[in-house]
């Protein structure tokens, strides 16, 4: 899918960030492994609040932003680098961890992408907040996870 608008772009983002915290639940239900399943569980929840921190955005965003052309068409996550990328319940913890941290980039090379491209200073100043949102989180899950795969 080629992306058009800045309401695309937003909009591909949280359908990653849903298919991600879709994808980790139901992994999280098949593996019998205790650590796993609860690290599985916990990206699920990041990836929604993610996924939740930009549709509450979205929702509240101008239109004339949402509507703004794009002066090229970036390619969807799910056509990034990323899509070799795949997860497995035989996976360790620490393995998961930094499948989630490469996920995670290509979402903020999406946002790079945006913001160094775009023309507006309105446009690059959504895509320079969205880059900070993925990169604090990214931060805050590291400091989470270390502990998880520590143990």
């Amino acid at each position: 899918m080629k992306i058009k608008q800045t309401r695309d772009v937003l909009d591909t983002v949280i359908q990653f960030h849903k298919n991600l915290a879709k994808f980790y639940d139901d992994l999280g239900e098949l593996t019998q492994r205790h650590k796993l399943q609860f690290l599985l569980n916990h990206m699920a929840r990041h990836e929604k609040h993610l996924m939740a921190a930009i549709e509450r955005y979205e929702a509240k965003a101008p239109d004339k932003i949402l509507d703004t052309w794009l002066p090229f068409a970036p390619t969807a996550p799910d056509h990034l680098p990323c899509e070799h990328l795949a997860i497995n319940s035989e996976m360790t913890a620490n393995q998961v961890v930094n499948m989630v941290f490469e996920f995670d980039a290509c979402i903020i090379e999406l946002f790079e992408k945006v913001h160094k491209m775009a023309e507006s200073d309105a446009i690059r100043e959504v895509f320079g907040n969205l880059l900070e949102l993925e990169r604090n989180s990214l931060k805050h899950l590291a400091t989470e996870t270390a502990d998880m795969v520590a143990n």
